[in-house]
Protein backbone atom coordinates (compact mmCIF):
# COMPACT_ATOMS: atom_id res chain seq x y z
CA UNK A 1 0.00 0.00 0.00
CA UNK A 2 1.20 3.56 -1.23
CA UNK A 3 0.90 6.35 1.90
CA UNK A 4 0.64 9.91 1.01
CA UNK A 5 1.36 11.87 3.25
CA UNK A 6 1.51 15.50 1.70
CA UNK A 7 0.18 16.44 -2.07
CA UNK A 8 2.06 19.49 -3.29
CA UNK A 9 0.06 19.85 -6.72
CA UNK A 10 -3.79 20.20 -6.82
CA UNK A 11 -6.04 22.03 -9.28
CA UNK A 12 -6.04 25.37 -9.48
CA UNK A 13 -6.31 25.27 -5.73
CA UNK A 14 -9.62 23.40 -6.20
CA UNK A 15 -8.27 20.61 -3.41
CA UNK A 16 -8.67 17.92 -6.54
CA UNK A 17 -5.87 16.30 -7.84
CA UNK A 18 -5.40 15.79 -11.68
CA UNK A 19 -6.12 12.31 -13.05
CA UNK A 20 -3.09 12.09 -14.81
CA UNK A 21 -0.95 12.84 -11.72
CA UNK A 22 -2.47 9.77 -9.92
CA UNK A 23 -0.51 6.87 -11.42
CA UNK A 24 1.59 6.20 -14.28
CA UNK A 25 0.25 5.54 -18.06
CA UNK A 26 -1.82 7.19 -19.71
CA UNK A 27 -5.44 7.38 -17.91
CA UNK A 28 -8.75 6.26 -20.42
CA UNK A 29 -12.02 5.20 -19.99
CA UNK A 30 -11.42 1.38 -20.74
CA UNK A 31 -8.07 1.50 -17.80
CA UNK A 32 -8.08 1.33 -14.21
CA UNK A 33 -5.65 2.50 -11.56
CA UNK A 34 -3.93 -0.36 -10.07
CA UNK A 35 -2.25 -0.44 -6.71
CA UNK A 36 0.89 -0.27 -7.73
CA UNK A 37 0.17 2.96 -9.60
CA UNK A 38 0.00 2.35 -13.38
CA UNK A 39 -3.33 2.44 -15.33
CA UNK A 40 -4.16 -1.13 -16.62
CA UNK A 41 -6.51 -2.19 -19.02
CA UNK A 42 -8.65 -4.78 -17.15
CA UNK A 43 -8.05 -8.45 -18.05
CA UNK A 44 -11.05 -9.25 -19.67
CA UNK A 45 -10.10 -6.36 -22.22
CA UNK A 46 -12.14 -3.14 -20.78
CA UNK A 47 -15.29 -1.97 -23.03
CA UNK A 48 -18.47 -4.26 -23.14
CA UNK A 49 -21.36 -3.28 -24.49
CA UNK A 50 -21.65 -0.06 -21.92
CA UNK A 51 -25.37 0.39 -22.43
CA UNK A 52 -27.89 -0.56 -20.39
CA UNK A 53 -30.70 -3.55 -21.34
CA UNK A 54 -33.88 -3.80 -20.26
CA UNK A 55 -35.95 -6.79 -20.11
CA UNK A 56 -38.78 -8.76 -18.20
CA UNK A 57 -38.58 -12.32 -17.14
CA UNK A 58 -41.96 -13.43 -16.39
CA UNK A 59 -41.12 -16.11 -13.03
CA UNK A 60 -44.40 -18.94 -12.46
CA UNK A 61 -45.78 -17.93 -9.50
CA UNK A 62 -44.88 -18.77 -6.07
CA UNK A 63 -41.46 -19.28 -6.63
CA UNK A 64 -38.55 -18.51 -4.76
CA UNK A 65 -36.11 -18.57 -6.74
CA UNK A 66 -36.35 -18.34 -10.81
CA UNK A 67 -33.69 -18.27 -13.94
CA UNK A 68 -34.06 -17.13 -17.29
CA UNK A 69 -30.98 -17.52 -20.42
CA UNK A 70 -31.55 -14.11 -22.13
CA UNK A 71 -29.78 -14.39 -25.50
CA UNK A 72 -26.78 -11.34 -25.87
CA UNK A 73 -23.98 -11.24 -28.50
CA UNK A 74 -22.19 -8.39 -26.66
CA UNK A 75 -21.48 -11.43 -23.58
CA UNK A 76 -18.60 -13.75 -23.21
CA UNK A 77 -17.60 -16.31 -20.20
CA UNK A 78 -15.35 -13.32 -19.42
CA UNK A 79 -17.86 -10.51 -18.91
CA UNK A 80 -18.16 -8.64 -15.90
CA UNK A 81 -22.10 -8.46 -16.20
CA UNK A 82 -24.45 -6.49 -13.61
CA UNK A 83 -28.13 -7.13 -13.08
CA UNK A 84 -30.69 -4.77 -11.22
CA UNK A 85 -34.02 -4.83 -10.47
CA UNK A 86 -36.05 -2.59 -13.70
CA UNK A 87 -38.19 0.41 -12.88
CA UNK A 88 -41.44 -0.22 -11.73
CA UNK A 89 -44.58 1.54 -11.05
CA UNK A 90 -47.36 1.84 -8.98
CA UNK A 91 -49.83 -0.76 -10.43
CA UNK A 92 -46.70 -2.78 -10.84
CA UNK A 93 -48.11 -5.84 -9.54
CA UNK A 94 -44.79 -6.97 -8.32
CA UNK A 95 -44.07 -3.65 -6.62
CA UNK A 96 -45.18 -5.16 -2.93
CA UNK A 97 -42.72 -7.58 -3.18
CA UNK A 98 -39.55 -5.92 -5.12
CA UNK A 99 -37.35 -5.19 -2.15
CA UNK A 100 -37.73 -8.77 -0.65
CA UNK A 101 -36.00 -10.14 -4.24
CA UNK A 102 -32.58 -10.54 -5.03
CA UNK A 103 -31.19 -10.33 -9.00
CA UNK A 104 -28.15 -12.12 -10.52
CA UNK A 105 -26.31 -12.80 -13.43
CA UNK A 106 -23.76 -15.14 -15.24
CA UNK A 107 -22.21 -16.22 -18.31
CA UNK A 108 -21.58 -19.98 -18.98
CA UNK A 109 -21.71 -20.01 -22.70
CA UNK A 110 -20.40 -16.97 -24.82
CA UNK A 111 -23.61 -15.47 -26.15
CA UNK A 112 -26.31 -15.57 -23.39
CA UNK A 113 -26.54 -14.64 -20.02
CA UNK A 114 -28.46 -16.07 -17.20
CA UNK A 115 -30.82 -14.03 -14.86
CA UNK A 116 -31.72 -15.59 -11.64
CA UNK A 117 -34.16 -13.81 -9.37
CA UNK A 118 -34.20 -14.79 -5.75
CA UNK A 119 -37.05 -13.81 -3.08
CA UNK A 120 -37.11 -14.41 0.76
CA UNK A 121 -40.92 -14.80 -0.04
CA UNK A 122 -43.04 -16.67 -2.75
CA UNK A 123 -43.35 -14.25 -6.32
CA UNK A 124 -44.27 -14.43 -9.60
CA UNK A 125 -45.43 -13.14 -12.81
CA UNK A 126 -43.46 -10.44 -15.11
CA UNK A 127 -40.51 -8.75 -13.60
CA UNK A 128 -38.35 -5.89 -14.92
CA UNK A 129 -34.97 -6.44 -14.84
CA UNK A 130 -31.99 -4.55 -16.24
CA UNK A 131 -28.46 -5.66 -16.83
CA UNK A 132 -25.05 -3.96 -18.36
CA UNK A 133 -22.18 -5.85 -19.65
CA UNK A 134 -18.43 -4.89 -19.29
CA UNK A 135 -15.24 -6.27 -20.26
Amino acid sequence: MVEVTTVTTVNGGSGTIPVAQLGTGTPTGTKYLCADGTWKVPPGGGGGSAAVTAVTITAPYNSLEYSETVADANVTTSSLIIAYMGQTTSNDENEPSMDTLAVSASCEVDGSLILTVAGEAAFGGPIKLNYLVGG
